[in-house]
């Protein structure tokens, strides 16, 4: 029983560690990615085999920003997604990045639906598409959605805010 560390790798500028539970029946449970503070792939894996073997989650998401977040989920759908998708997410990233560093560089556990509604509703003054901003919504919606399921915030507060409506 307990976690055990099935790969380190790089992420950005941090590495990012995969555990997996495994069950008491022997059984292992979904791949839990979480990234972690070791700023050389030597001290990373330490990090990431103390934290396996003593049952402890490596650093919460809460403590990385929406931007490492997206970076994450972009990384763990390469070879899920066609490399043109996983393209188009990063330049999604990027527009974002130039939009508004601020929202980007928010750790996750002070990201509030306020935060993604105010960003959306600037980015529509500024002359975006509501396509464009739909797109933007639901990449950081997905990225939340995976920063739920792998226990590093509470709650994904996009699914709180309704994406612009498409005018035809």
């Amino acid at each position: 029983m307990g976690y055990e560390v099935s790969g380190v790798s790089v992420c950005g500028s941090r590495y990012r560690a995969d555990f997996r539970w495994r069950n008491e029946d022997g059984s292992l449970s979904p791949r839990i990615r979480r990234m972690l503070s070791g700023t050389d792939r030597e001290s990373a894996v330490e990090e990431a085999e103390w934290m396996a073997l003593h049952d402890l989650s490596p650093i919460s998401d809460g403590s990385i920003s929406l931007g490492e977040a997206i970076e994450e989920y972009i990384a763990s759908k390469e070879g899920e997604v066609s490399p043109l998708t996983a393209k188009g997410y990063r330049g999604s990233l990027g527009k974002m990045a130039r939009a508004s560093r601020r929202i980007v560089a928010m750790p996750l556990r002070e990201l509030e639906p306020s935060h993604i509604r105010n960003y959306e509703d600037a980015r529509l003054r500024k002359g975006v598409s509501p396509n464009t901003v739909r797109k933007e919504h639901s990449l950081i919606a997905a990225a939340l959605d995976a920063a739920v399921a792998s226990g590093g915030i509470r709650s994904n507060p996009a699914r709180e805010v309704s994406p612009p409506p498409l005018f035809f």
